[in-house]
């Protein structure tokens, strides 16, 4: 359970990065590293919990998901 939330938050994370265009996601050190204000997975976790908080919503957000149609899970069966 806890690998399916933690590639949920990865995918979701990621999908927020994309659309989201705002500059202040990165933070620069004294150093001159650069790094994410805000990791990946943590915008993924806050999106994920603010979207699912009960079983009702985790199944209408798997049905929403536009998973494609693989055809190793074809071939398993």
């Amino acid at each position: 359970v806890v690998i399916v939330i933690y590639i949920l938050a990865i995918c979701k994370g990621l999908i927020v990065d994309k659309k989201d265009k705002s500059k202040s996601k990165w933070k620069v050190y004294k150093s001159g590293t650069i790094s994410r204000a805000t990791s990946i997975f943590r915008q993924g976790l806050f999106r994920l919990k603010s979207t699912i908080y009960n079983i009702r919503q985790m199944r209408a957000f798997f049905a929403s998901l536009k998973l494609p149609k693989s055809h190793f899970l074809q071939s398993v069966q």
